[in-house]
């Protein structure tokens, strides 16, 4: 993913890749989502992005996870954002 230097700092790699997510998260052809050696900055991003969308999950418990019961929200995470099973 490039953004170029007038572009850069404003969010928009991070609403480009939960772009990205969103709609290949609802094709059913689709296994996962990853990225072929991604650099640290784009690590961040998509770390951050991740966090995010965590935090939005219809079965997202602060308490659950405080208490390291988050099985359910990494399978749904998992499943919802095809993210690798590895």
């Amino acid at each position: 993913m490039l953004i170029l230097p007038p572009f850069q700092r404003k969010g928009l790699c991070a609403k480009l890749l939960n772009s990205i997510y969103k709609h290949y998260a609802t094709k059913s052809d689709v296994i996962d989502i990853t990225v072929e050696s991604p650099n640290d900055e784009f690590q961040l991003v998509r770390d951050f992005v991740d966090v995010t969308n965590f935090h939005s999950l219809k079965t997202f418990d602060e308490e659950k996870l405080k208490n390291l019961q988050y099985q359910e929200m990494v399978k749904e995470f998992k499943n919802l954002y095809k993210i690798n099973q590895v």
